[in-house]
């Protein structure tokens, strides 16, 4: 799922600073500066991509409920970096004794997929390497394999038909 950068935007936002004359001027020097991102180890870019909200649609967030809720910009970074310090404090204790320190003044890090953690939510949905396995039984399911990736979207309402409670409202099952 693509991450948000909101616009501190006057007349919206309660302390808001940018003029809206300049909103489209700021997301795209938001936009620059994301895609400008470099990993100092290689030199490669560390964001996939970084779109203004006018173009959600392009990465499946549709105006729709909710949208008012998105940023002004979206972005995803490559599979292989994370935030930092992503939604944890700077020190790290796992369940198997071990501890990483995170200190990055640069904003993000390499990521290794099911070392530490197990997904970075901050990838573009097409990115086969963050799709996860849903598997689903009990009353009511069948089997049915799909050609496409299941959406989040798809899970509340599958399930909500799976338990016989009322499907929440502009929502379809899938099973």
């Amino acid at each position: 799922m693509p991450c948000h950068i909101f616009v501190n935007l006057k007349g919206r936002d309660p302390d808001g600073i940018v003029d809206p004359k300049n909103y489209e001027k700021v997301q795209e020097e938001i936009i620059d500066a994301l895609l400008s991102m470099r990993d100092p180890r290689n030199g490669q870019r560390v964001v996939e991509m970084a779109i203004p909200k006018r173009e959600a649609g392009t990465v499946g967030v549709f105006e729709q409920q909710g949208f008012h809720r998105i940023g002004d910009v979206l972005f995803a970074l490559k599979p292989q970096y994370m935030a930092n310090p992503f939604v944890y404090p700077a020190a790290v204790k796992y369940r198997d004794g071990t501890e990483r320190v995170i200190m990055n003044p640069e904003g993000y890090e390499p990521a290794q997929l099911h070392r530490n953690f197990t997904g970075v939510h901050l990838c573009l949905p097409a990115c086969h390497e963050m799709h996860a396995a849903v598997i689903l039984g009990g009353g009511g399911s069948r089997k049915k394999e799909r050609g496409y990736p299941m959406s989040v979207i798809d899970l509340a309402p599958t399930i909500a038909h799976l338990l016989g409670t009322p499907i929440p409202k502009n929502a379809k099952a899938m099973c």
